[in-house]
């Protein structure tokens, strides 16, 4: 301000020797400070509460004489704000007595020195000593009653405050140790302070100032949550009141209705629009209370504007409340929309390009080109599950905790000492879900090994990436069918578990059965289905399994249910795993291994491996 009227003083007075100062031209904020000043001025003056209570221009004028002395070219406009409304109250002479005499006060040297404290008491004693006169003198002194007086002094005493946040934000701008909701809720009065100085206006059936309180609630709600909306929709509900001469039951409906905004937040405005406004009306259906009937106009006309909003104006209406929050969360919002509509678009290309490299070729399938499809398709449901995750705020009720764990154990048996062409994997994929995965490659040795570890690991990278189980089985399958003009398969056992739920998904593509124990009985999980590489197209399908603590999943290749000779090979894997006492995964897996090398006796033993996991 100082600035402002020190280029006007330049413009109008030289210097010494006749020369002229410098003159620096106001910037961009400053010019917002002095507009925004003026207009606050003129509209306080205008502002009445009880339509007798004019202390709010008193308030004004206190605070900016304490933040300086230059703000006295104010004076002008607040006089012309309480001279518009003239003969609107009984008391107008009084508060304009109040009103100079205050001013005086405060361009006093020694009173200048007060803190705000001080001041606010001093305008206290100032306002009341005056209107008592004035009331005496006008013999109306029996209308100031003590009531009268309370209510004076604390509106006096809050806009006090009200007014030196709002002018220490538009000098300074946001302070980060400040509370943000005390600022939303500063601003939010001034909003309808002003609304509420140009008069209490009706368009046809509608008020104006009701349509901006449902409005700053609504916004405020869903911009910063239900406590925030909630808050300053009594704070404006309370103001309407005093103003209006409104029902008190206005607050309460003006803060439910915030607090369901923000209940709502990050919706879709139309359905936030369509449930505030159904609240606002609810209300006026319960019997025996027409004091909380609202006219229907009010909060339909906010919701419409609510909604009709342009996207641009609310992303920055969101981006002005993270910055009073003092957080990221509008950046972190505008980058993962970005990220979103990205990725978004890869997905869309890979499903294109799946499309074009998945048609059917007059000579027929080919498994190269089968591998590339399933991977455009893999890739391009990876990128919409990520595009889906970043569009859901996940803000669940209870955070799901691992209720299980899981024990595990591996043996392996190598026919006569040579590298076994069995391969297992035992790894989390993430957080929550179990891989245990065991393949069988074709015949024994290295060649084996090479394709049942192709197999389990390409199967592990796959799912670790997000592909789905059946697309990376499928995948496998295609692979194999690529990588040599040889015959070349390999089976699948693999068990998928879920560490929070206890469920698990058993998959079997050419594998040899499972077993379950619980308790004293053993449950045989088996499934008939050819290896992977073998034929083109492979039906992948799955077992669920509710597992509980104590249970004992043991899976086994092939060498181990033909130890045994004819159809009681999985009989005697059953009745070994019954007789084994021990709750060592380790003992139960050697255990095993030796009572098969047992059956084989002398004939020609196979590779043979045993997982056994126990649920803890």
């Amino acid at each position: 301000m100082e600035l402002l009227l020190d280029n006007l003083r330049n413009a109008f007075f030289k210097g010494k020797h006749g020369k002229t100062r410098d003159i620096a031209l106001p910037d961009k904020h400053l010019l917002i400070q002095v507009v925004a000043t003026l207009s606050v001025a003129v509209l306080a003056g205008r502002a009445a509460f009880a339509y007798s209570i004019e202390s709010v221009a008193i308030a004004l004028i206190t605070v900016l004489l304490m933040r300086s002395k230059a703000n006295i070219y104010t004076l002008p406009f607040i006089l012309i704000g309480m001279l518009s409304v003239r003969g609107t109250s009984y008391a107008y002479l009084g508060d304009l007595a109040a009103f100079f005499v205050c001013a005086v006060l405060f361009l006093l040297p020694v009173v200048r020195k007060f803190p705000l404290t001080l001041r606010a008491l001093a305008a206290s004693a100032a306002m009341v000593s005056v209107k008592v006169l004035y009331y005496l003198w006008a013999g109306l002194l029996f209308l100031y009653d003590g009531m009268t007086m309370a209510v004076d002094l604390l509106i006096l005493l809050a806009f006090i405050y009200v007014f030196w946040l709002f002018f220490h934000v538009l000098s300074k701008g946001i302070d980060a140790g400040r509370n943000s909701l005390e600022t939303v809720m500063v601003f939010s009065i001034i909003v309808l302070l002003s609304v509420g100085g140009l008069a209490v206006m009706q368009i046809s059936s509608v008020s104006v100032l009701h349509v901006i309180a449902f409005l700053i609630a609504l916004a405020i709600g869903y911009g910063m949550g239900p406590a925030e909306g909630g808050l300053v929709g009594i704070i404006c509900g309370f103001l309407i009141m005093l103003m209006t001469y409104d029902t008190p039951a206005l607050a309460g409906i003006l803060g439910s209705c915030g607090a369901i905004s923000g209940l709502f937040r990050g919706k879709h405005r139309l359905v936030v629009g369509i449930c505030y406004v159904g609240l606002a009306l609810a209300f006026g259906m319960l019997k025996g209370f027409p004091e909380l009937y609202i006219s229907i106009y009010a909060p339909v006309a906010a919701a419409a504007i609510f909604v009709l909003v342009p996207r641009r104006i609310m992303d920055q209406f969101v981006k002005l409340l993270s910055l009073l929050r003092q957080d990221d969360n509008y950046y972190e919002l505008m980058a993962k929309r970005k990220v979103k509509e990205q990725v978004k678009e890869y997905a869309d290309l890979f499903e294109r390009l799946a499309l074009c490299s998945g048609s059917v070729a007059a000579d027929g399938y080919h498994p190269a080109r089968d591998v590339m499809t399933q991977q455009f398709k893999g890739m391009a449901k990876s990128l919409n599950k990520i595009a889906t995750d970043l569009s859901t705020e996940h803000q669940p009720l209870r955070v799901m905790k691992k209720r299980y764990d899981l024990q595990i154990a591996t043996a392996t048996y190598a026919k006569e000492g040579k590298i076994s062409g069995d391969s297992c994997l035992c790894t989390p994929i993430d957080n929550v879900n179990f891989l245990i995965a065991l393949s069988d490659g074709m015949g024994q040795g290295l060649r084996a090994a090479e394709e049942s570890n192709l197999t389990v690991n390409t199967l592990y990278n796959l799912m670790k990436a997000g592909f789905e189980v059946e697309l990376a089985l499928r995948m496998i399958n295609s692979i194999l069918l690529l990588k040599s003009k040889e015959e070349i398969f390999s089976t699948v056992d693999m068990g998928f578990i879920n560490l929070c739920t206890g469920r698990a998904r058993i998959f079997k593509i050419g594998a040899a059965a499972s077993f379950i124990k619980r308790g004293g009985s053993v449950k045989i999980v088996k499934m008939s289905a050819l290896p992977l590489g073998i034929i083109e197209r492979i039906p992948v399908e799955s077992i669920a399994i509710q597992l509980k603590k104590g249970d004992v999943l043991v899976m086994v290749s092939d060498g181990i249910t033909e130890a045994e000779r004819g159809s009681e090979g999985l009989e005697w894997v059953r009745n070994a795993i019954i007789e084994i006492r021990s709750k060592d995964p380790q003992t139960i897996a050697d255990l095993l291994i030796n009572k098969a090398v047992q059956k084989y006796g002398l004939r020609e033993k196979d590779d043979m491996t045993v997982i056994v996991a126990i649920v803890q």
